[in-house]
């Protein structure tokens, strides 16, 4: 797993893999986090592309994702993707008191600079939030695709299994990869890029991995 670093030119603050040929800049680097239901809990980091296309959007790419029934481990791994891809910020239901409680307890380990900390995710409180994830995500696919899976991804195949016949069913918890794609999508579209994450360019933060305690 590559590290990502920050270059900051003329002002603007772009973040590259350090082992990528070419380099590929991105101009954000968000997370997204489905807690476990009918399947396993679910991490993605999404990076959004430095520069726009020619229809002037930028283009979003799924550079690692993690599944895990166990929310320790998938929040452990959070930790480690947070600092090998300057995560800034994870998106999840934090309304979810039973999940939060977990992330509660392994951050009363760690040293505060160090926390895992997960905003609220768009529309993760209303009802209708996986219906929300679904649009965002066909937002970014069709008609202009603008949504890179790559080719390890799992997440389309999950989306192939949505059809209008159980659309109307479903919540985010029956497909928690789609809530954690959907949430981080969300966010981007949502926000404006602000002040960048610096915390990854600590030294013990890059020593430190949570796997190993």
């Amino acid at each position: 797993m590559g590290f990502v670093a920050e270059r900051k030119v003329a002002g603007e603050v772009s973040y590259y893999f350090l082992d990528d040929e070419p380099e590929h800049e991105y101009r954000r680097i968000v997370g997204g986090i489905g807690w476990e239901g009918k399947r396993p809990g679910f991490s993605v980091v999404l990076g959004e592309d430095f520069k726009t296309d020619d229809a002037g959007i930028h283009h979003l790419f799924i550079l690692k994702e993690y599944e895990s029934s166990d929310t320790v481990d998938l929040l452990k791994r959070c930790l480690i993707f947070t600092r090998h891809y300057k995560v800034k910020p994870w998106s999840a239901d934090t309304e979810n008191k039973i999940e939060m409680g977990f992330l509660d307890k392994l951050n009363k380990g760690i040293n505060y600079r160090f926390q895992l900390l997960i905003d609220k995710g768009p529309f993760s409180d209303d009802p209708r939030a996986f219906d929300y994830c679904l649009k965002i995500i066909e937002k970014v696919l069709s008609p202009h695709k603008t949504l890179h899976f790559g080719e390890e991804s799992s997440i389309p195949a999950y989306l192939q299994e949505i059809n209008p016949e159980n659309q109307d069913s479903l919540r985010v918890d029956n497909y928690p990869a789609i809530a954690a794609l959907g949430y981080a999508v969300g966010y981007l579209n949502t926000y404006e890029p602000t002040e960048p994450f610096s915390g990854g360019d600590d030294e013990k933060a890059n020593e430190y991995d949570p796997l190993e305690d």
